[in-house]
Protein backbone atom coordinates (compact mmCIF):
# COMPACT_ATOMS: atom_id res chain seq x y z
CA UNK A 1 0.00 0.00 0.00
CA UNK A 2 2.72 2.35 0.71
CA UNK A 3 4.23 2.11 -2.91
CA UNK A 4 0.62 4.00 -4.31
CA UNK A 5 1.01 6.91 -1.75
CA UNK A 6 3.97 8.69 -3.08
CA UNK A 7 5.84 9.47 -6.44
CA UNK A 8 9.21 9.82 -7.66
CA UNK A 9 10.70 12.78 -9.13
CA UNK A 10 13.70 12.02 -10.69
CA UNK A 11 16.25 14.75 -11.98
CA UNK A 12 20.09 14.67 -12.97
CA UNK A 13 22.40 17.25 -12.76
CA UNK A 14 26.42 17.84 -12.76
CA UNK A 15 26.76 13.81 -12.29
CA UNK A 16 24.08 13.94 -9.29
CA UNK A 17 20.65 11.79 -9.70
CA UNK A 18 18.73 12.96 -7.18
CA UNK A 19 15.48 11.28 -5.96
CA UNK A 20 12.54 12.95 -4.58
CA UNK A 21 9.38 10.46 -3.28
CA UNK A 22 6.80 12.47 -2.16
CA UNK A 23 3.27 12.51 -1.55
CA UNK A 24 1.54 14.40 -4.41
CA UNK A 25 -2.27 14.92 -3.14
CA UNK A 26 -1.03 15.73 0.51
CA UNK A 27 -3.85 17.63 2.62
CA UNK A 28 -4.78 17.52 6.47
CA UNK A 29 -6.11 14.07 6.40
CA UNK A 30 -2.68 12.43 5.76
CA UNK A 31 -0.80 14.79 8.03
CA UNK A 32 -3.16 13.87 11.41
CA UNK A 33 -2.32 10.07 10.36
CA UNK A 34 1.46 11.00 10.02
CA UNK A 35 1.35 10.20 6.14
CA UNK A 36 4.61 12.48 5.69
CA UNK A 37 4.63 14.63 2.49
CA UNK A 38 8.16 13.86 1.61
CA UNK A 39 9.03 10.38 2.54
CA UNK A 40 12.70 10.52 0.84
CA UNK A 41 15.52 12.12 -0.80
CA UNK A 42 17.74 10.09 -2.45
CA UNK A 43 21.16 10.65 -3.55
CA UNK A 44 23.09 8.82 -6.65
CA UNK A 45 26.62 10.24 -7.30
CA UNK A 46 27.36 9.07 -11.07
CA UNK A 47 29.70 11.94 -11.23
CA UNK A 48 32.59 9.30 -12.17
CA UNK A 49 34.68 10.78 -8.59
CA UNK A 50 34.86 10.85 -5.10
CA UNK A 51 32.49 13.83 -3.52
CA UNK A 52 33.86 14.90 -0.41
CA UNK A 53 30.09 16.28 0.50
CA UNK A 54 26.66 16.76 -0.98
CA UNK A 55 24.72 19.96 -0.41
CA UNK A 56 20.83 19.54 -1.12
CA UNK A 57 18.43 22.12 -1.09
CA UNK A 58 14.95 22.58 -2.31
CA UNK A 59 11.72 25.20 -2.35
CA UNK A 60 8.33 24.21 -1.98
CA UNK A 61 5.71 26.74 -3.35
CA UNK A 62 2.34 26.62 -1.81
CA UNK A 63 -0.80 27.37 -4.05
CA UNK A 64 -2.19 30.44 -2.52
CA UNK A 65 0.48 31.66 -0.49
CA UNK A 66 3.30 34.45 -1.48
CA UNK A 67 6.00 32.43 0.91
CA UNK A 68 7.62 29.43 0.57
CA UNK A 69 9.12 26.74 2.41
CA UNK A 70 12.85 26.55 1.95
CA UNK A 71 15.09 23.30 2.98
CA UNK A 72 18.52 22.09 2.57
CA UNK A 73 21.20 19.68 4.00
CA UNK A 74 24.71 18.65 3.81
CA UNK A 75 25.49 14.77 3.65
CA UNK A 76 28.86 13.96 4.94
CA UNK A 77 31.06 12.44 2.49
CA UNK A 78 33.28 11.30 1.34
CA UNK A 79 30.39 10.02 -1.77
CA UNK A 80 32.47 7.14 -3.47
CA UNK A 81 31.78 7.18 -7.31
CA UNK A 82 28.50 4.91 -8.32
CA UNK A 83 27.22 5.68 -4.10
CA UNK A 84 23.53 6.21 -2.86
CA UNK A 85 22.38 8.33 -0.17
CA UNK A 86 19.20 8.46 1.38
CA UNK A 87 17.48 10.66 3.65
CA UNK A 88 14.27 9.19 4.94
CA UNK A 89 14.57 10.19 8.58
CA UNK A 90 11.22 12.70 9.59
CA UNK A 91 14.06 14.60 11.16
CA UNK A 92 15.83 15.09 8.07
CA UNK A 93 12.86 16.86 6.40
CA UNK A 94 12.42 19.37 10.07
CA UNK A 95 13.82 22.78 10.07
Amino acid sequence: MDAHLYDTLDVVTDGLRVQLEYQPRANYSLVLSGIPFIRAVVVHNESGVELPSIQVAARLAVPGSTQSVVWSRQIAGPHAPDSVSRLDRQADFVE
